[in-house]
């Protein structure tokens, strides 16, 4: 069976998360609606570089229009991609690893995020508003903050560099880069409409299109 390294290159990842306006400090925006009696179970995961993962390949020609492995695919690359990492499902797990598809509101790109299977920060957050991105289409952020400040303020220093990934309620919606220490437990993920109904249900959003 031939193994084959795959490859993600740094410099992409830093580029693609630079213009995706989401993060884990805190951004303005124009407009709010107030939630009520929402709590979400947020955990952060350390982001696993591809390039430090060897998955065998046993036909290469067969994936040769993904590989070497990036960061971002249209929907039927990301079908290939799958497969891949489904036929080395067992060398992920046996190294910790998971992985999840991130759509950030593009119905036609995905992007791949392998997390390590310990969480660095789990807690339950209480989400009170939500704001909408300036030009963003359907896509709406939710800021929040961690109880444990000082654990994240840890985590952020240590992960200078790194990206780290924001999981929702056991799902992955952004994988940011950490730029500095954030202080006061800040964070912010961005929700995609299709994910709206399941994450910000009974929330009144019509008042931010006025």
């Amino acid at each position: 069976m031939k193994k084959v390294q795959i490859n993600l290159s740094l410099l992409a990842c830093i580029t693609a998360f630079i213009s995706i306006p989401t993060g884990c400090g805190n951004t303005n925006t124009n407009k709010n609606a107030e939630v009520k009696n929402m709590v979400w179970n947020v955990a952060t995961y350390e982001v696993v570089p591809l390039d430090s993962i060897t998955l065998e390949i046993p036909d290469a020609e067969t994936y040769n229009d993904v590989l070497p492995l990036r960061y971002s695919y249209t929907q039927d690359e990301s079908a290939k991609v799958s497969d891949i990492l489904l036929q080395n499902d067992s060398i992920l797990s046996t190294q910790g690893y998971s992985y999840q598809w991130v759509n950030y509101g593009d119905p036609g790109k995905m992007d791949l995020v392998i997390i390590a299977s310990t969480p660095l920060l789990e807690q339950d957050v209480e989400i009170t508003e939500v704001n909408k991105l300036p030009k963003s289409g359907d896509i709406y952020q939710v800021a929040f903050r961690f109880n444990d400040r000082s654990l994240w303020e840890k985590i952020t220093t240590a992960n200078i560099g790194k990206r780290i990934a924001i999981c929702v309620n056991g799902t992955v919606l952004s994988a940011p880069q950490v730029n500095s220490p954030i202080t006061q437990g800040a964070c912010s993920v961005t929700v995609p409409a299709d994910k709206v109904p399941e994450l910000l249900p009974n929330v009144d959003l019509s008042v931010l299109e006025k």
